[in-house]
């Protein structure tokens, strides 16, 4: 994991269960406010929007890349639809300190100013985190080199049918997102669409009505990392590594 001065690496599984005690300043009312996750200032993940009075049960999951990291923080901002949104709490955990104790945790977080988190992390090292193993699965579609895929899908075509609609989905909503392929989608959303691509990667419905989150969509690459070879095709693998001895 490294030293303190050297901050944390790998995969961060969190859970954000929810906020309890989120009491709006003056009169009570009913709110729609939502989480932003950082790692280092570096926006990192968000949730989804939801309503509330003083609790609010967020029930997501996001898979964090750590890259040298120090810091966690939750930052809660309120919802509009029309003015700039507003910062409302904010709490932070030191993964360094945290994580040497154990890599399991469940904590109820104190937030500023009042209120606190419930939340649960989990660490994987990143030689176990992207350890890749090949799927058991007959016709499985992840756990699988490309020339396999391509072989089965079209008699060897250059582009597996998954990144094909992927990129075409992500190109169609527009590359000026903020964040694209950086930000973490839900993981229960992601493996959701994992599912639904081993099922049929012909058939999936990838309109923003069935899936709204680009980041999601994006997130599929990241799971091809499970392949147990490196991420492209024997054919230009070659021509790949010699580009590279001449940069």
């Amino acid at each position: 994991m490294g030293g303190v001065s050297e901050g944390v690496s790998g995969m961060l599984w969190v859970h954000l269960l929810a906020g309890r005690g989120l009491k709006a300043a003056g009169r009570s009312e009913f709110r729609d406010l939502y989480c932003v996750l950082e790692c280092d200032r570096v926006h990192k993940a968000r949730t989804v929007v939801r309503t509330g009075d003083l609790n609010f049960d967020w029930d997501e999951t996001f898979d964090l890349d750590l890259i040298n990291n120090k810091e966690l923080d939750f930052l809660i901002y309120s919802w509009d639809p029309q003015f700039r949104h507003k910062l409302c709490y904010k709490g932070s955990v030191h993964l360094v300190s945290l994580l040497k104790e154990s890599p399991l945790h469940q904590l109820a977080l104190k937030i500023e100013p009042r209120g606190t988190l419930y939340l649960k992390l989990r660490y994987t090292p990143p030689r176990q985190a992207f350890l890749r193993t090949p799927s058991v699965r007959k016709n499985s579609l992840f756990g699988v080199d490309l020339d396999t895929v391509s072989n089965r899908e079209s008699g060897g075509g250059t582009v597996p049918l998954i990144i094909a609609r992927c990129v075409a989905e992500v190109e169609r909503r527009g590359l000026d997102i903020i964040g694209l392929y950086r930000l973490c989608g839900s993981a229960t959303k992601k493996r959701l669409l994992r599912d639904a691509f081993e099922r049929n990667p012909r058939l999936v419905d990838l309109s923003s009505d069935n899936v709204p989150d680009i980041n999601v969509i994006t997130g599929q690459y990241q799971a091809l990392d499970s392949d147990p070879s490196i991420l492209m095709k024997t054919s230009v693998k070659q021509n790949f590594f010699n580009i590279l001895h001449y940069i």
